[in-house]
C-alpha cells in the first residue's frame, strides 16, 4: 500500500516536574506521523526512548528518510529497527487501516472490559511531597507507582513515608535502572517493609546477576532491560513480568507479538508508555485483555494534550474514541 507520510514535531510543557531516577521533565518533544491516502487519515506518535539516543528530531529523520526510500507503508515499516520511528509509523498504520476499511480497532463486542484503571504516579522527590502526591491518588487507580533510585537512606525515607500516608494502596517501586546491585540489596529491606507489591527495573541491565538471590523476596518487572519480543526471548529469569512500551519495541504489531512470548515464557505484562499524548498512548488499549498493570496516565502530566483526549473518571480510563485513534 502506497501512501503520504507527513511528519511534524511538537512540543508539550507539563503541569509540574517529573522527575526519575535518570532526571527530570519539564516538558517532551514528540514525533507525530499522518498516513495519507483514498481520503482517509491515520495518525501515531512516538517520543522515542532516551536512553537509547532517541529524540524527536531523530525520529522524523528516521520516518522521512524511510519514506524517501519507498512509498510502501509496509516496506517502510518492516525496514526500520525497534524503537520510536517505527512505533509512530506502525501506529499510524493500523490507525489509517481502521478507518479505511471502517472496522474499529475497538469494537464493543470485542472488548473484553469497558475502562482500563490506570497506575497513579508519583515523581521522585522530597519524602514530604512524594507522600503528599501519593494521597492525591484518585479512588479508582489501580495502584501507586513510585519513582525511586536515589540513595538509599533517602529512598527508605521515601517509600516508608508513602505508606503511612497510604496504609492500604498497592504500591508498585520503579527504579528506572537508578540503583546498584548493592544499593538495591540495601533498600530491600524498607520496600519489603511498606509491603511494596512489584519492583520495575531496579538496577542497570546487565546487572541481573548480581541480583539472582534477590529475586523471589519482591517480583521484579524488566524495563530498561526489554525492548521487542526478541529481547523477551533472552530475558534473565530473575524478571517475572516484563513492562511493554510501544515506544520502546516498535508499535503496536511488535507489543502483541511481546505478548505471546511472555505468555509462552509465563511472564506477567505491564502496559506503560513514556511521557507523551493521549495519541501516544491509546495503542496500548490493544493490550487490555493481557496486562495485569496498566501505566497510561502520562498525558494527564501535559498542560495541553493533542484532542481529542483520552477520558478518565477517578483514573478509570475509557477506550479511545475513533476520532483519536482505531
Amino acid at each position: 500500500m502506497n501512501l503520504d507520510v507527513d511528519v511534524t514535531v511538537s512540543r508539550f510543557a507539563t503541569r509540574r516536574p517529573l522527575a526519575i531516577a535518570r532526571g527530570v521533565q519539564t516538558a517532551v518533544e514528540t514525533c507525530h506521523v499522518r498516513l495519507l491516502g483514498n481520503g482517509v487519515r491515520g495518525a501515531g506518535e512516538a517520543v522515542g526512548v532516551s536512553y537509547h539516543g532517541e529524540t524527536a528530531d531523530s525520529i522524523a529523520a528516521q520516518v522521512q528518510t524511510a519514506a524517501a526510500t519507498t512509498a510502501d507503508i509496509v516496506a517502510m515499516i518492516a525496514a526500520l529497527p525497534p524503537g520510536g520511528a517505527r512505533a509512530a509509523l506502525d501506529a499510524a498504520w493500523w490507525d489509517w487501516q481502521a478507518k479505511a476499511d471502517n472496522r474499529p480497532v475497538f469494537a464493543p463486542a470485542a472488548r473484553s472490559v469497558d475502562q482500563i484503571a490506570s497506575t497513579w504516579t508519583v515523581s521522585l522527590g522530597p519524602p514530604g511531597a512524594m507522600a503528599a502526591e501519593a494521597r492525591a491518588c484518585p479512588a479508582h487507580a489501580s495502584a501507586i507507582k513510585v519513582k525511586l533510585g536515589g540513595t538509599v537512606a533517602d529512598d527508605e525515607r521515601r517509600i516508608a513515608a508513602i505508606r503511612a500516608a497510604m496504609p492500604d494502596s498497592v504500591l508498585l517501586v520503579d527504579g528506572n535502572a537508578g540503583w546498584t546491585p548493592d544499593a538495591y540489596r540495601a533498600v530491600l529491606p524498607g520496600l519489603c517493609a511498606a509491603d511494596v507489591a512489584c519492583v520495575e527495573q531496579p538496577c542497570p541491565p546487565g546487572s541481573e546477576a548480581a541480583l539472582a538471590d534477590l529475586a523471589d523476596i519482591i517480583p521484579l518487572c524488566a524495563d530498561e532491560a526489554v525492548d521487542d519480543a526478541a529481547s523477551v526471548e533472552q530475558l534473565s529469569p530473575v524478571y517475572q513480568s516484563i513492562n511493554i512500551k510501544l515506544d520502546k519495541c516498535g508499535g503496536p504489531s511488535e507489543a502483541l507479538r511481546m505478548v505471546a512470548v511472555a505468555r509462552a515464557r509465563g511472564l506477567g505484562i505491564m502496559a506503560g508508555s513514556m511521557l507523551t499524548t493521549s495519541l501516544g498512548v491509546a495503542p496500548l488499549f490493544l493490550l487490555a485483555a493481557h496486562a495485569r498493570w496498566f501505566d497510561i496516565d502520562a498525558a494527564t502530566y501535559l498542560v495541553h494534550d493533542r484532542a481529542p483526549t483520552l477520558v478518565h473518571k477517578d483514573w478509570r480510563f475509557r477506550f479511545p474514541s475513533r476520532a483519536l485513534w482505531g
